[in-house]
């Protein structure tokens, strides 16, 4: 257990997990099935990993909408939807 009263876990699939804890005097602080103990500097890093992971599929995910919203609004437009209208169903705009 770490200094700060916590416990930092990394289990098999990958995940974190800190845990705030106070062990009885004389009794070690058991570690779940799966999981190993890793110091506060480990857990940080890979929060911080977790975390920018997350935010670059978000971006991904956003590219690939506006790619496609662009991609629907042309097809509706050279379909010779009005623009207004294909702009409307497609969801795209000027600028994403």
């Amino acid at each position: 257990m770490a200094g700060d009263g916590m416990q930092y876990l990394l289990f098999g699939d990958g995940s974190i997990r800190g845990v705030s804890s106070t062990p009885q005097e004389g009794v070690a602080q058991r570690v779940p099935d799966g999981a190993v103990e890793i110091d506060r500097d480990q857990f940080v890093t890979l929060a911080e990993q977790a975390r920018q992971a997350i935010a670059d599929q978000q971006d991904a995910a956003r590219t690939a909408d506006v790619q496609r919203q662009e991609a629907d609004y042309t097809a509706l437009s050279t379909a010779g939807l009005p623009e207004d209208l294909a702009r409307r169903l497609s969801g795209w705009s000027v600028g994403g």
